[in-house]
């Protein structure tokens, strides 16, 4: 039995067909329409399932009705491609492999001519040319417009029955009726939604692209159940399955329909849309967990420990890592500050607004690609969008994570000057340090972080640090704590440090600051400070080879070092 039957962001094939559930009622209709039509434009968001839906539903119902698929997915990004030879080479290879295997394209036979014909398949079959993902002849024609328009040229004419003008003075050929013409093949055209703009513009030479033209949509209630528990019925039973749908329905919607914080058992799943991929993302992840965890089936507990946050989370994190050396900005700020509300709804912004007209193309195609944006078409104005809600959701939490910690940038600013007080301290008062390290006494452990008390001689050295700290938050109106302590028992830290722990501003115990987020801190520190770090650590381990001292939040980059730390935080 079939493992793995999710397929994760990956498209179905036709091998996987029977996987692939959920979405018999387009195929029907699609096919339905492709009976009694020349052609029929299927589209759709990015990520909805068009490609599966093509390779996986229409196809094996194409075949089972005596159609032959022909699957063109031409590479327009590729100049040295010929979209016209291409095409007719994929005619050839399945001519060849299910009808005829000695069958040649004839040479300089055009699309009209070669379907009008269509002899080798002894009128048993009708040819369906699919044109999937069609939005790269607009996204890429351009580079190679000369062989982009002669293709289009030949497929105006294959749909339109308009004969070659080469064959038009030819006595033995004639321009057959639009019944006859239909019944010779079938063209089905499929590209994004967000190109049905330009898609009018070709309409000009392709007057059929406005006449029949289906849209696939979310996944209804039932059709996300059938695409869950079908294709796994000896992994996952029915009530788990359901389980499983009612935990992705985003908060937002559960909170629109009073369930937020209802039990899942009370919500109203079949009434609800799936988005496709997210339901496949996370039915793969549930489904890999069960796996690792050598269980035979998914079970509720499962699903309740998989978290579509965290799933998506992940996803988003390793996918914006792949465009850093694309774009001379940090892309993720850019969509959590322009494409997320302050209360974590979907926001759109045109593709060339001033916020946006700087993002190189290839990446956004590539986040649309990725599923992390969608282009959606108002008022003849393409505008950027997060793909979903769940998504939306992990932006938003980033986002309003990055707003706390800006709080902390310009402070932070404030804490490299302590920091470098600190050196100044350290290198002017080496043998001073010392010596007054030497008058350490009453040393105690207290839940295995030691304390270390100065005699009051240095009281000069704490009331400096203490005039630092004050003028630091008369300045900035906020307030700075400071917490000094060990997890390797540190013997000494230094006389600045105790200095901070007897000013007023020192937090003294770790429970004080439980909660807090300081994880994004370290990026706004420069590699100088990397380095000025590390002076200072080999500073203190002159003196104490086993203790180090380092701002816990400039990281060095060998983090194993049993280090005494002053840990900075602002309240403000």
């Amino acid at each position: 039995m079939e493992q793995r039957p999710y397929r994760g962001m990956h498209t179905f094939t036709e091998e996987q067909k029977n996987l692939f559930f959920g979405r018999s009622k387009p195929v029907n209709e699609i096919f339905s329409l492709l009976k009694n039509n020349m052609l029929t434009v299927i589209f759709g968001t990015s990520g909805i399932g068009k490609s599966s839906l093509i390779n996986a539903g229409l196809i094996p119902k194409l075949r089972e009705n005596f159609y032959l698929p022909i699957l063109l997915r031409i590479p327009f990004s590729d100049a040295n491609i010929n979209p016209l030879t291409y095409t007719r080479n994929v005619i050839e290879a399945e001519v060849k492999k299910y009808i005829y295997k000695d069958f040649t394209y004839p040479a300089n036979t055009t699309l009209w001519q070669f379907f009008r014909e269509a002899n080798y398949t002894g009128g048993a079959v009708i040819p369906v040319l699919i044109l999937d993902q069609f939005e790269e002849y607009f996204k890429f024609g351009k580079n190679n417009k000369n062989k982009a328009d002669e293709f289009a040229k030949e497929i105006s004419g294959l749909i339109e029955n308009r004969m070659p003008d080469e064959l038009k003075n030819a006595d033995n050929y004639k321009t057959l009726t639009a019944s006859d013409a239909q019944n010779n093949c079938r063209v089905i055209i499929s590209l994004r939604e967000d190109f049905l703009a330009p898609l009018e513009d070709l309409s000009k030479l392709i007057p059929s692209l406005n006449k029949i033209r289906y849209r696939i949509v979310q996944l209804r209630g039932k059709e996300a159940f059938d695409a869950v528990y079908q294709p796994a019925k000896h992994l996952i039973d029915e009530a788990t399955a359901v389980h499983l749908l009612r935990k992705i329905i985003p908060k937002k919607i559960k909170a629109e329909t009073g369930n937020a914080n209802d039990d899942a058992n009370e919500i109203n799943w079949e009434q609800k849309d799936f988005e496709p991929y997210i339901l496949s993302l996370f039915c793969y992840q549930a489904n890999e967990k069960r796996i690792a965890a050598k269980q035979a089936t998914i079970s509720k507990e499962l699903i309740d420990n998989t978290k579509v946050e965290t799933i998506l989370n992940d996803y988003y994190n390793s996918t914006i890592k792949k465009y850093r050396h694309w774009y001379k900005k940090n892309i993720g700020d850019l969509l959590e500050k322009n494409l997320v509300s302050e209360e974590g709804y979907r926001l759109l912004k045109p593709v060339n607004s001033k916020e946006f007209k700087n993002v190189p193309e290839r990446v956004i195609t590539g986040l649309v690609n990725d599923r992390i944006i969608q282009i959606v078409n108002r008022n003849d104005i393409n505008n950027i969008e997060i793909s979903h809600d769940l998504l939306a959701n992990v932006i938003h939490t980033k986002k309003i994570d990055k707003k706390e910690d800006r709080k902390l940038i310009n402070i932070l600013g404030i804490g490299a000057l302590i920091f470098v007080i600190i050196l100044a301290f350290a290198i002017y008062s080496h043998n001073q340090l010392k010596s007054e390290l030497d008058k350490v006494k009453n040393v105690a452990v207290n839940d295995s972080i030691q304390k270390i008390e100065l005699k009051t001689d240095n009281d000069s050295l704490v009331n400096r640090y203490q005039k630092t700290i004050q003028a630091i938050n008369k300045e900035y109106r906020g307030t700075v704590y400071f917490q000094v302590g060990s997890a390797y028992k540190s013997k000494a830290l230094t006389a600045c440090m105790d200095a901070l722990r007897s000013s007023r501003f020192v937090v003294p115990a770790a429970e004080t600051i439980k909660g807090k987020s300081f994880k994004n801190m370290v990026k706004y520190f420069h590699a100088e400070d990397e380095e000025m770090a590390k002076e200072v650590l080999a500073i203190c381990n002159s003196y104490y080879p086993q203790d180090s001292l380092i701002l816990q939040r400039i990281l060095l980059k060998n983090n194993n070092v049993s280090a005494g730390t002053i840990e900075i935080w602002i309240n403000k």
